[in-house]
Parts: C-alpha cells; structure tokens; sequence
C-alpha cells in the first residue's frame, strides 16, 4: 500500500525559535508582508544597514530584538509586555523610564540563542519572498497528481 504525499511534506513549517529562559517555549514568527518590509526600511535601515545589523561579528542584538519583536505573534508578544520602571540616573535622579516589549524579549535571549534566531528570521524572510505563493500553488498541484496517481496505481494492483 502507497502512501499519500502531504502537502507539509513539501511545504516548510512556520518559522520557530525557543527560548530556555521562557522553558523553552517555541516562538513561531509570522510571515513578512508589505508593512513589515516598509517598517524595516523604516526602522532598520536599506538592505545593506540590515546585513550589518546580522552580522555574527558585530551582532546589533537590540535591532535584532525590535524585528524577532515585530514578527512575533499577537500571542507570543504577551510573554514580553512592555513595563516602566524607576531608574537613577548617573546625576542621582529618578527617572521613570519605559522597558518596551523588544527589551524585554532581548533579556530573555542568550548570546547562545541568537544563531537558531537568525536562522529563524533568515527563513521567514525567505519564506514570505513573493515567488512562495506560486511555488505553495505549484507544490499542492504536483500533491494532487502524486496522490492521484497513487490512487491509480493502488486500484490497478488490486484488479
């Protein structure tokens, strides 16, 4: 007996990273759309300021935090609610200052943890390039031919 193809089989899952100091909750980033792309121009710099930011060398962990952040989802963003705190300055003043949820979500990433993220990201952005819905499109008619033909063959074995 064949068995049939699944459409998951051929199309990768949705992005994910886990976090131990979150016990190793897995975090599943959503795909990059149009805003998301403006908001990096917009935040993050062209497309030469953003391969700065990954650079393994010269890591910018904290832009890297406001993207995993943007692409989180709804769900997700819970875990990393922004906080004000009260902090002394060096001149010996309080100071009430904002925590965002993009730094709240970097002081639960350890330095260990940034390579399988930058994976993550890297995939998602692969992931959500405009050629994916027609290869998704293209990927589903060859599953149908597969498990059709399988059908064929299955009843042509039993006659």
């Amino acid at each position: 007996m064949s068995e049939l193809v699944k459409l998951e089989d051929i199309i990768p899952a949705q992005a994910s990273f886990r976090l131990k100091k979150k016990e190793n909750k897995e975090y599943f980033l959503k795909p990059v759309d149009m805003s998301d792309q403006v908001w990096v121009r917009e935040n993050l710099g062209d497309e030469d300021a953003v391969k700065k930011i990954f650079d393994l060398k010269n890591l910018n962990a904290t832009k890297v935090s406001m993207l995993i952040y943007r692409l989180l989802n709804q769900q997700d963003r819970a875990d990393f609610l922004a906080y004000e705190k009260t902090d002394i300055n060096d001149d010996g003043v309080k100071k009430k200052v904002l925590v965002t949820g993009p730094e709240v979500l970097l002081k639960h990433i350890s330095q260990n943890e940034f390579l399988p993220i930058i994976g993550a990201l890297n995939r998602t952005f692969i992931d959500s390039s405009p050629m994916k819905d027609t290869m998704i499109e293209m990927a589903k008619k060859k599953v149908m031919e597969i498990n059709k033909q399988s059908r064929t063959t299955e009843k042509s074995s039993k006659s």
